[in-house]
């Protein structure tokens, strides 16, 4: 009998579980498959009336208990074909305690005892006890070897060399594969030390020497080969399983029964040409086992239907290989067929074939139908393995936990993520179970969490995805303390995806702690040399310069980005080499902060090189992408030469920047028209510096039409347009078309009404407010004080609408420069109307009453940060106290001035530049208590208000000039006069 190396769980037949069961880490349902080999791994041929008398009382002699034993091995190997797999196991360990017996009084037994242990190791393995069945492997080698040196004989030879095969697949079932390699090997040298020219080295002991001697050799050169594809020498298992393959076909050409055993090792061979770059001679091969297994079929169809249908699944996997997917769909559909006929006559034996053969199924026609009609075959499979699962734990839970990865991918391929994540959710817990009996499957765990927390992200839940990410970090923590060989590499992964993802939730301090770690596992791994690495440590270390960025730690962000571009220039010889994006990314993050730290220059310099290496890129490979990543460097090493004063050289650049920018076609052009706009933007500024406003205004001109041709549904360029219309109305106002001005700036704030009506949010809203103020200003100019009074009050019901619970400081302030801007508008209106022979008091009224409420926030805010705002609060109080001196209100104009002229005191002594407050204060007190006719009082103010003047302008105080004293020393003298 054999066995095809394919995806599915434990076989019930009596043999070596193949190494092919192996696929630890792998949920891909179109991963290669494989076949072991089996002949010379089974127990002997025992007849139905030896099977009855194991079941018969015990003997006490030694042939009965040997008969007994031998019978009780059948017997295993019949439950096993029935499905009955822990009955198996039982018969298998009967067999192996009267084999102890019998070796005790005849110890030239020691051989059957070997058997007996070996094949019940195949027993415990078909159930799930690994560690159990590795035990009882390593016995029988033990014994195995004992017993060829105490009689050096090929018999006991080929019995170390199949025990040695065996204990190979169940050390690398338990993560072991160093341990399985070195045993696979040893199977294989012996076999080749014993086989000399195709005949045993004393000549053969039971007249069937030289075929044993080759069905020990190709065994064991095909658990090698299976070890040394799992270990990434494929060239190497290639080799192996050529020669396995020769000597397997030398053997089916004498004889037929090996027939099945050269279609195994075709399937295996067919697996290692295509993964060696072969796929049209892996296909042949398998299409060879198939055409072997058809005909084995057509003899004798129950036993080799099984057969046929796993080279079928094989043949399948070829066919996808070279890219044939519809004889693929054919290949898995007889396959399922055949197995679910099989399942319907002994469900015991063939159900968990039925369920991977719908895996494979539900894998080729999502690729060919798409993933909704996977979901049907993928969600039977699910079915089908929780039932085997359920019954038996420890043989299924793998394969549970791999076909529910493979359901989670087609449910969220269908657009079903929530269901996704549910069996993403119960694979997770199976792992967990999976990785506590045995520590390799942690990383299994660890791959599972981190996809569940990417479709988790998906869905907006962060807080579920940063759970499954720090689970993550947490299982691979312990894991790589114990397997650090094994643990650290994915530790460091896990490390640098939680960290990314704490990054992009703007937490940059738990985002740097973690990327910290994960660069200190990362140096350790480079330092044992392990240069692969560097290229995630270099990443890693760009991430950190962005987080310190963000945490406003320039310095050391530079600091950060300088170690990660000397990683970048390392000679080859040192590690691999970086990809000059990599680099890109680097410089970019360097120049960056360089620039909050004010180091323009070498930010300057460093965006130079930026540029160099994406011009050089461009040459090399003009994609699109690196085009526009070319064009936004030039932009900003324009903008960025323009502030250091050499405006000609950073037009010149500005200017390459909008050349590269209508290189750019479809999506690319589209998604960089804010860019192309903000270029356009600063080239008109430079020409309105240099007093052209006529290509001030073509500058603006162009980005109006770019905003304009923006799809509609591309809401941000309604914001990009506004802020056009908005540029053009101040270069409109200033050319002297103050109609035209209030025009554009009345469309720029319309168009920000309306994204503010769609959603826009507060920064949004304060654009409008901005624009409402622009409007209200323009409006003044071109005779319209109803309508700038009307933009005025606008702007500050917007901004009151955009502000938060608690406030922000920027809306707050936002809002008191709104207030103090109507309340300027007002007092002009007022002007305005007395002007034109209108009293214009209501006017002057509404203004007083805007102030005072303006007064009351500033308050508030003055008594949170004085030195901020008690400036601004003097002089609120100044402008209010104006509005009641005009208004005839001369006691509520003393309260007022009162209480500026005490801030103001206390204010000079804080801080002698605000001394002037002082000054202002006392002039208002003066001019209300004269008005009131309180001469007294109103004399005291004047001469105070002198020396307070007289005082700073001695002081060199700005504001108090010789006028100035002047002045208040005439009011002095007024003051005795009439009101």
């Amino acid at each position: 009998m054999d066995r095809d190396q394919d995806d599915r769980g434990p076989s019930a037949q009596d043999r070596a579980p193949a190494p092919h069961e192996i696929t630890a880490g792998s949920d891909n349902d179109l991963s290669p498959a494989g076949e072991g080999r089996g002949r010379a791994l089974t127990g002997p041929e025992v007849s139905a009336e030896s099977i009855v008398s194991a079941t018969a009382g015990a003997s006490e002699s030694a042939d009965d208990r040997a008969q007994q034993a031998a019978g009780f091995t059948a017997l295993s190997a019949r439950q096993g074909l029935e499905g009955l797999l822990g009955e198996a196991v039982n018969s298998a360990g009967y067999a192996v305690d009267l084999w102890r017996e019998v070796e005790r009084d005849a110890p030239e037994q020691v051989g059957a005892l070997a058997d007996a242990l070996r094949l019940y190791g195949v027993r415990l393995a078909e159930v799930g006890r690994y560690e159990a069945a590795a035990v009882a492997s390593h016995e029988s080698v033990t014994l195995s070897r004992g017993r060829l040196a105490d009689t050096p004989r090929p018999s006991a030879a080929g019995g170390l060399a199949l025990a040695l095969s065996v204990l190979s697949t169940h050390l690398m079932r338990l993560g072991r594969g160093a341990e399985g390699m070195a045993a696979a090997q040893e199977a294989t040298d012996i076999a080749r030390t014993w086989l000399r020219d195709g005949t045993w080295a004393e000549g053969g002991e039971d007249g069937d020497g030289e075929q044993e001697s080759d069905v020990a050799l190709a065994t064991a050169l095909g658990n090698l080969g299976l070890h040394l594809r799992q270990d990434g020498r494929r060239q190497e298992a290639l080799s192996a399983e050529r020669e396995a393959n020769d000597v397997w076909r030398r053997l089916a050409r004498a004889d037929d029964a090996y027939k099945s055993d050269l279609a195994g090792s075709l399937s295996n061979l067919g697996i290692h040409l295509a993964e060696t770059g072969a796929p049209a001679e892996g296909l042949a091969a398998e299409e060879e086992a198939v055409v072997l297994r058809r005909g084995l079929t057509a003899h004798s169809a129950p036993a080799h239907e099984s057969d046929l249908a796993r080279s079928l699944s094989n043949l399948a996997m070829r066919l996808v290989e070279n890219d044939r997917w519809a004889e693929a769909d054919d290949a898995s559909r007889e396959t399922v067929e055949i197995y679910r006929r099989l399942a319907d006559l002994l469900p015991a034996v063939h159900e968990s074939d039925l369920a991977r053969s719908l895996s494979q199924r539900a894998a080729i026609v999502a690729h060919e139908r798409g993933p909704h009609q996977a979901l049907d075959p993928a969600g039977e499979t699910v079915r089908l393995y929780t039932k085997l699962a359920r019954a038996n734990p420890e043989a299924y839970d793998e394969e549970l936990a791999r076909v529910l990865a493979a359901e989670g991918r087609y449910l969220a391929m269908a657009g079903q993520p929530r269901e996704a994540a549910g069996a993403l959710t119960a694979e997770a817990e199976i792992r967990r179970r999976l990785s506590r009996r045995l520590p390799h499957h942690t990383v299994e765990l660890s791959t599972t969490l981190e996809r569940l927390a990417g479709l988790l992200d998906s869905m907006q839940n962060t807080d579920g995805s940063a759970a499954a990410r720090v689970e993550a970090v947490d299982v691979l923590t312990e894991y790589a303390e114990d397997f650090p060989a094994q643990g650290a590499p994915r530790l460091a992964l896990a490390l640098v995806l939680l960290s990314e993802q704490h990054g992009d939730n703007g937490d940059y301090a738990e985002a740097l702690t973690t990327a910290e770690r994960g660069i200190a596992v990362m140096r350790g791994l480079v330092a044992r040399g392990e240069d692969i690495w560097r290229v995630d440590l270099g990443n890693a270390l760009a991430n950190t310069a962005l987080w310190l960025a963000g945490l406003a730690r320039d310095a050391e962000a530079v600091a950060a980005a300088d170690e990660a571009v000397e990683l970048y220039h390392l000679p080859p010889a040192q590690g691999p080499r970086l990809p000059p994006q990599w680099l890109a990314r680097i410089l970019r993050l360097k120049g960056r902060a360089l620039s909050r730290l004010r180091r323009y220059d070498e930010a300057l310099a460093v965006n130079v090189e930026l540029a160099a290496l994406l011009e050089e890129q461009a040459a090399l490979d003009p994609a699109e992408r690196t085009t526009r990543e070319l064009a936004d460097v030039l932009a900003v090493i324009g903008s960025m030469t323009c502030a250091l004063g050499d405006t000609q050289r950073g037009r010149n650049y500005l200017e390459r920047a909008l050349n590269a920018y209508a290189l750019l076609t479809g999506a690319e052009a589209t998604g960089c028209t804010g860019a192309r706009v903000a270029v356009l933007l600063e080239l008109s500024s430079l020409a309105a510096r240099s007093d052209d406003l006529t290509q001030a205004l073509a500058h603006v001109e162009h980005a109006e039409l770019l905003c304009r041709d923006m799809p509609a549904e591309l809401t941000p360029g309604q914001g990009l347009l506004a802020s056009v219309l908005r540029r053009r109305a101040t270069l409109q106002a200033r050319g002297g078309s103050p109609s035209a001005a209030v025009d554009s700036s009345r469309e720029a704030a319309d168009l920000l009404r309306r994204r503010v009506e769609n959603g826009g949010g507060a920064k949004t809203a304060v654009e409008w407010a901005e624009a409402l103020r622009e409007l209200s200003a323009l409006l003044v100019v071109n005779h319209d004080p109803e309508g700038a009074l009307d933009a005025a009050r606008q702007q500050i019901a917007v901004l009151s609408a955009a502000q938060s619970t608690p406030p922000t400081v920027e809306i707050q302030d936002r809002l008191f420069d709104a207030r103090n801007h109507l309340h300027h508008t007002l007092r002009n209106v007022a002007v305005t109307q007395m002007r034109e022979g209108r009293s214009g008091i209501s006017a002057l009224q509404e203004a007083a009453s805007v102030m005072t409420a303006f007064l009351a926030a500033l308050r508030g805010a003055a008594a949170a940060d004085p030195p901020k705002y008690e400036p601004h609060l003097l002089a609120a109080m100044h402008e209010l106290a104006v509005d009641l001196l005009a208004l005839k209100d001369f006691e509520q104009c003393r309260v007022v001035a009162e209480e500026g002229v005490e801030r103001g005191r206390r204010i000079w002594d804080e801080d002698p530049l605000q001394g002037h407050w002082l000054g202002l204060m006392l002039d208002l007190l003066r001019d209300c208590r004269r008005g009131a006719g309180e001469a007294g009082p109103a004399r005291a103010a004047a001469d105070e208000a002198v020396a307070v003047w007289t005082r700073l302008r001695n002081e060199g105080h700005p504001a108090a000039t010789d006028a100035r004293v002047a002045e208040a020393v005439t009011r002095r003298a007024q003051t005795g006069g009439p009101p």
